[in-house]
C-alpha cells in the first residue's frame, strides 16, 4: 500500500491568475503573484497524517507539498507517476475547490488509485454532499482527520473494511456512507513529530518578527472562544475544548529541529499561543533553561491571561513579537460575531508590548454582520490609532461549517455561490442592505492606504506589498481610486 498525500498546486484564472495559500493557513486565500506570498505555513495536519501513517501502519507513505515546492499542474501529474500511490489524499479548501477537483480526478485516472479529501472543505461543506458532487471520490475525511487517515490506511494495507472508522464518509457499490464524527485527540503528546524530511523544510517561513528559515510548531490545539467566522473552531473541531501539549514535549521538540535543520528563529501557530497563563509561563521558563536561544514568534489572542508578567516572561524566553485579532471596534459587533475582546484591555496589552520590546500584529475582519460604511471607517481609524508594528485587513467570509455562513444562508446577505469568491484577501461574497460587497472590497483599500498615512515610518513596505497585488499601475490607479471611493461616502 502507497499513500501519497498532498497539498496540490492550485492557481486560478477567475480574474486572473491567482495563487492560492492552503494546507497550514488559518483560511486559503490567494494571491496575484507567486512573489507576493511572503509567508509561507507548513501544513500540520497533512505532516502529523503522514508521521501516524509511518508509525502506526505497514503502508509506504509520503508527504507532497507543491505550494512549498512551487510545482505546476504538470510536475504534480508527474511525481504522482512516480511513486504510484494506492490512495492518493489531498487537503482540500474552499476558495480551491473547483480548481483541485479537475486536476486531482486527472491524477486519479492516470494512476488508477483511490482518491480522498480531507481537511476544511469536506468538513465544512459535507462529506456526503461532496461525494455526491464527485462521483469519482472514493472517501472524504472529516474533522480532526489524521487518527481517521492513518486509520483507512491501515484498512486499505490489510483488508479492511472502512465501515467502523470515525470520521470517514465513503462510497461503496455506488451507495455513500457517513461514519460517526472521530473523537479529538485527548492527548497531543501522543502524536509523533509532523513529517518534515519529505517536504522542503527551508522553504516555510513567517515573515512576522522572525528569522528565516523559521521552524513552525503548535504548542496546543482549540479555542475557548466561538467567534462565527473562525472556520478551524467550527469544521474542524467543532468544540471549544483547547488541548496543551506538555512544556518538554515541546522545548524537546525545539532542540531537536535546532539541531537537525539549524533554523535562526521559529514560530507558534497555536490558534491561540497565549490562552492559558499556566502554559505559557511554563513552556517560557524552560526554554530559558534549557537554553534554547532562538528568537520566536506566535498567534496569541490578548483576550484572555494577558498580562505584563506573561509578556516579560515570554520576551525573556525570547519571543520577538505577537499576533492577535481585534477584527472590529466595536462591541456591539465583536459580540455578535461571538469575539470576547475588550478594546481597553488590547491597548492595555500594545502598550506593555511597546515598552517590553514585543513587536505586535493585529488583525481586522472587515464586513462583519452589523458592520456598515460607518463602523468599517471607525474600525479602520481604531487599526490607526492603535500602536501597532503592523497590521492586517481581511474581508470577513462566511466559509461553509461557520456559524457566519449559516446567517448569511439565512438571511439572504450570500451573493455568489462561486467559491472563488470565498477569498478574504480580495473578494466578497457577500452583500448586506447598506453594504454592498464591493464596497466591502473598497474597504481593503481603504483600510491600508489609512493605516499607511497615519503610520508612515512602519508602512512603506506594508503599502508596496499591497500595491503589488494591484497588477502594476492600472492597478494600483485602481486600488486608490477604491480608497478615495470608500473615504468619500459621508458617516
Amino acid at each position: 500500500m502507497r499513500i501519497l498525500l498532498v497539498n496540490p498546486p492550485s492557481y486560478s484564472n477567475y480574474k486572473g491568475t491567482r495563487h492560492y495559500l492552503k494546507a497550514g493557513s488559518r483560511w486559503a486565500f490567494s494571491a496575484a503573484t507567486k512573489g507576493e506570498i511572503t509567508s509561507l505555513f507548513y501544513p500540520f495536519w497533512l505532516g502529523y497524517a503522514t508521521a501516524l501513517i509511518k508509525r502506526d501502519t505497514h503502508a509506504e507513505a509520503r508527504l507532497l507539498d507543491c505550494v512549498a515546492e512551487g510545482l505546476d499542474r504538470d510536475a504534480f501529474l508527474a511525481r504522482v507517476r512516480d511513486f504510484r500511490p494506492t490512495l492518493l489524499l489531498f487537503e482540500s479548501h474552499t476558495v480551491s475547490i473547483d480548481d483541485d477537483m479537475p486536476l486531482l480526478l486527472k491524477a486519479k485516472r492516470q494512476n488508477e488509485c483511490l482518491l480522498a479529501a480531507c481537511g476544511p472543505h469536506p468538513s465544512g461543506y459535507g462529506p456526503k454532499r461532496l461525494l455526491e458532487q464527485h462521483p469519482e471520490l472514493d472517501f472524504a475525511l472529516f474533522g480532526e482527520y489524521e487518527n481517521t487517515a492513518a486509520r483507512l490506511a491501515g484498512a486499505l494495507t490489510h483488508g479492511g473494511s472502512p465501515d467502523t472508522i470515525p470520521g470517514l464518509a465513503w462510497r461503496y457499490n455506488k451507495k455513500i456512507t457517513r461514519n460517526r464524527a472521530a473523537p479529538l485527540i485527548a492527548n497531543l503528546d501522543s502524536l509523533p513529530l509532523p513529517e518534515r524530511d519529505d517536504v522542503p523544510i527551508e522553504n516555510y517561513r513567517e515573515r512576522f518578527a522572525t528569522r528565516n528559515p523559521c521552524l513552525q510548531l503548535i504548542s496546543s490545539r482549540g479555542c475557548p472562544s466561538s467567534c462565527i467566522f473562525c472556520l478551524e473552531r467550527w469544521a474542524i473541531y467543532n468544540s471549544p475544548r483547547v488541548r496543551l501539549r506538555t512544556a518538554a514535549r515541546v522545548v524537546d521538540e525545539i532542540l531537536y529541529l535546532k539541531q537537525k535543520y539549524t533554523p535562526r528563529s521559529f514560530y507558534f501557530d497555536d490558534m491561540s499561543f497565549t490562552i492559558n497563563k499556566h502554559h505559557v509561563m511554563s513552556l517560557c521558563r524552560l526554554i530559558i533553561k534549557r537554553q534554547v536561544n532562538l528568537p520566536w514568534a506566535c498567534m496569541g489572542d490578548v483576550m484572555y491571561g494577558t498580562d505584563r508578567e506573561m509578556l516579560e516572561t515570554m520576551r525573556e524566553a525570547g519571543c520577538a513579537g505577537i499576533k492577535f485579532g481585534v477584527e472590529n471596534a466595536d462591541p456591539v459587533i465583536l459580540k455578535r460575531a461571538g469575539k470576547r475582546l475588550d478594546l481597553a484591555q488590547t491597548r492595555r496589552a500594545v502598550e506593555w508590548m511597546q515598552q517590553i520590546g514585543l513587536k505586535s500584529h493585529a488583525t481586522y475582519l472587515l464586513g462583519l454582520p452589523g458592520d456598515s460604511i460607518e463602523s468599517i471607517k471607525r474600525t479602520v481609524r481604531f487599526a490607526a490609532d492603535l500602536p501597532t508594528d503592523s497590521v492586517q485587513f481581511a474581508i470577513a467570509t462566511p466559509l461553509p461549517g461557520t456559524p457566519f455562513y449559516k446567517l448569511a444562508q439565512k438571511e439572504g446577505w450570500l451573493q455568489s455561490n462561486d467559491w472563488h469568491r470565498f477569498d478574504g484577501a480580495c473578494f466578497s461574497p457577500l452583500s448586506y442592505p447598506g453594504l454592498s460587497g464591493e464596497q466591502i472590497e473598497d474597504a481593503l483599500s481603504y483600510g491600508y492606504t489609512t493605516w499607511a498615512l497615519n503610520n508612515p515610518r512602519k508602512s512603506l513596505l506594508l503599502v508596496i506589498k499591497y500595491f503589488l497585488k494591484q497588477r502594476g499601475f492600472a492597478g494600483i490607479y485602481s486600488a486608490l481610486k477604491r480608497k478615495l471611493r470608500f473615504g468619500k461616502i459621508k458617516e
